[in-house]
């Protein structure tokens, strides 16, 4: 059991420094949350295969947040340009330079 302990805390230091796992703001968070509560939980001694087939799956989870969260961030910070444009457009700018709307 305790080379399994043993490996399943390899597995996690590994997973938690994996570029394919890092990122920057929210995921970081996330995803030190996760890692935490996964090393607490082997340590405590649960089964570590579990514990680190839970972590894989916490961790899709939390990047599939993530990523919709930034994707509505986006879509709104999209439709304020697009307001931006809109109100310029309506813009004239005649030829003493005041804008008439």
């Amino acid at each position: 059991m305790t080379t399994e302990i043993s490996t399943a805390l390899s597995a996690l230091e590994q997973l938690s420094s994996s570029i394919s796992t890092s990122s920057s703001g929210p995921l970081n968070a996330l995803l030190e949350i996760h890692f935490t509560q996964a090393k607490d939980r082997i340590l405590a001694g649960d089964n570590p295969r579990a514990v680190i087939t839970e972590l894989q799956k916490n961790v899709v989870k939390a990047k599939k947040d993530v990523e919709k969260g930034l994707k509505a961030w986006y879509g709104a910070l999209g439709n304020v340009g697009k307001a931006v444009d809109s109100v310029s457009n309506r813009l004239v700018v005649t030829e003493t330079g005041r804008a008439d709307g």
